[in-house]
């Protein structure tokens, strides 16, 4: 698992950020609520923002989780946590060509089953990857066994 996290900081990338703008996923729908600006928490010198759709509460428990696992210590980016019903998404902005990277894949759909359990008390969570657009390239569900490209 150490390696698929290591994996999982380079292909973040540095200084890739999803930014405060109105932006869109390859689905069309916005990555940032219009219903006020997103709250952002500071994550070891990265950014986590949170829409309205997430309290404060799941945005910090989400924060302590991955500043105390430290999965992005060395990884300068912005991140955003959103739900959408019943399911959470953890979105990043990763380098180019992360998103068909097979063990990249992996390490987001183990991060997202340990996320599920450890955080979010077993609900599901998705994990987006998207361009320095902040459109979403690939959705990586584990409950449904699959990683999605949204081209």
């Amino acid at each position: 698992m150490e390696r698929a996290v290591t994996h999982l900081r380079r292909q973040v990338g540095r200084e890739l950020h999803l930014g405060l703008g109105e932006a869109h996923d390859g689905n069309g729908q916005s990555c940032l609520s219009r219903d006020r600006p997103p709250a952002r928490l500071d994550l070891n010198g990265s950014d986590l923002y949170y829409t309205s759709s997430v309290t404060s509460a799941e945005a910090n428990r989400l924060r302590q989780y991955l500043l105390h696992e430290h999965v992005f210590d060395g990884a300068i980016g912005t991140f955003q946590l959103n739900k959408a019903g019943s399911k959470y998404q953890f979105r990043m902005v990763v380098q180019k060509g992360a998103e068909d990277d097979q063990e990249f894949i992996f390490g987001n759909n183990a991060m997202a089953m340990r996320l599920s359990g450890a955080v979010f008390g077993g609900r599901p969570v998705e994990i987006h990857l998207c361009d320095e657009n902040r459109d979403t390239l690939r959705v990586v569900d584990p409950r449904s066994g699959s990683s999605r490209s949204t081209n």
